[in-house]
């Protein structure tokens, strides 16, 4: 079972990540697979606002490799996503329409989206509903965070893909997430 947590940043994913995978969460997973996002600044990669085609494409082959080797192709793995592919292109698109990214790039992010999104058992989308919060790491712009989420709900209006949006508190999240997934089990 393939489960990501989708969104635009300083959602909450990360901190129901953290939830979801606590021994307490009453949750097992096989493994959990984080963005590359964060890691790729000690690369010296561009992020948020500043991406450019290099960041998401070594964005985009690192969520195919780190999908692989982590056994997403294998139904009887359990893997939650820290964002996933689709986050990579929705970011993507952002920037081609800012004219910041060649169409090209965000056609390819597209494309590797397309082929592996059926892999997917659930996608959880996650809103903004909190104030950014400075880490160092993150955009703090709330402008560039509501147009990236506008663009993910532009594309789940027009998409097969429908997600599930989680709301309200970190534990009404949780609360969520699990009814509908021990619900599907």
């Amino acid at each position: 079972m393939n489960i990501a947590i989708v969104g635009t940043h300083c959602t909450g994913k990360s901190t129901l990540i953290k939830s979801l995978s606590s021994p307490d969460s009453g949750l097992k997973w096989d493994k959990i697979i984080s963005s590359s996002t964060r890691g790729s600044i000690e690369f010296g990669l561009k992020i948020n606002e500043e991406g450019d085609s290099l960041s998401q494409l070594y964005m985009i082959s690192s969520d195919v490799k780190s999908f692989i080797e982590n056994g997403g192709l294998k139904s009887e793995k359990k893997l939650l996503f820290d964002r996933c592919f689709l986050d990579t292109f929705i970011y993507s698109l952002y920037m081609s329409l800012q004219k910041k990214l060649p169409w090209s790039t965000t056609h390819t992010c597209q494309q590797i989206w397309e082929t592996f999104s059926e892999k997917f058992d659930f996608i959880f989308w996650l809103r903004p509903e909190f104030e950014l919060v400075e880490d160092g790491t993150r955009s703090t712009n709330k402008d560039f965070q509501l147009k990236v989420d506008s663009l993910f709900q532009q594309y789940f209006q027009v998409s097969e893909v429908k997600p599930i949006q989680l709301s309200g508190s970190l534990e009404e999240r949780i609360k969520q997430f699990k009814q509908i997934v021990n619900g599907n089990n």
